[in-house]
């Protein structure tokens, strides 16, 4: 009797040994994953990027600056850790790159945060720091001292959807346009043609446009008073980056 208790104790013991030994595999599946400066993992993993395009062609006021930079914090709220927001305005000479003045990717919620490997206050400082100070600043010196001289949305859309952190793989890809949304450039402008779609999609595949692949397009349109009307300026870019369902295009403000 003595020795099959001594037996039953020594596998126990050997039990609780094996479940201790398991403790350090347990926490290192939970670890975070290695990540850079800008909060971005370092395997190269992207979950998800919004790319915010301002359409700094007319004239922004403080008060702009306010609602723009509440909506774009907003975005950022949004995705999901590690995942990118982008601001860029307009650079009518190069718009396949546009005028990048923040990037950078989401550190998650304080409230969710590992309490074994992650501080909440930490990420708390994080949005405080760089999407509250850092990025309002960014987007205040783009909307009122860098105004541009043109508005090629359509070319600057393009150069946003052939990034290679916006490719069709990424599981959420979604561009926010904050503009009266006049297309103004050499091979298309409104103030010369109005909506005419078939003009557009003729100058959008000269362009090489490449397909929009299921990517959101959200419209934040700025009512600038111009000759058209702005539920006709929605319902042509609706038609024109929607055709055949490529892309779900959203207007959030009108």
């Amino acid at each position: 009797m003595k020795r099959q208790n001594k037996s039953a104790w020594i596998i126990g013991f050997s039990l609780l040994l094996a479940g201790f030994a398991g403790i350090p595999a347990a926490l290192i599946a939970t670890k975070p994953p290695a990540t850079d400066t800008d909060n971005c993992r370092r395997d190269g993993s992207l979950p998800a990027h919004t790319v915010v395009l301002v359409d700094q062609s007319d004239p922004f006021d403080e008060t702009d600056v306010n609602w723009a930079w509440q909506l774009m914090f907003e975005e950022a709220k949004m995705l999901k850790k590690h995942g990118r927001l982008t601001i860029m305005g307009i650079d009518a000479e190069n718009p396949d790159y546009g005028k990048e003045v923040f990037s950078r990717c989401s550190p998650g919620s304080p409230s969710r945060a590992n309490p074994i490997f992650e501080n909440p206050r930490f990420i708390e400082q994080d949005w405080e720091l760089k999407f509250e100070d850092q990025m309002r600043g960014r987007i205040s010196e783009l909307m009122l001292t860098d105004q541009a001289p043109r508005s090629p949305l359509a070319e600057h859309i393009k150069g946003i959807l052939r990034r290679s952190d916006f490719r069709p793989s990424m599981e959420h890809r979604r561009i926010l346009i904050i503009s009266d949304m006049y297309q103004h450039s050499d091979a298309f402008s409104m103030y010369n043609s109005g909506l005419n779609k078939e003009g557009m999609i003729k100058a959008m595949s000269a362009m090489e446009f490449p397909p929009l692949n299921g990517a959101e397009i959200a419209i934040f349109r700025v009512d600038r008073k111009g000759q058209l009307k702005g539920q006709d300026i929605n319902e042509f870019w609706k038609s024109v980056l929607g055709q055949s369902g490529a892309a779900n295009v959203e207007v959030i403000r009108d």
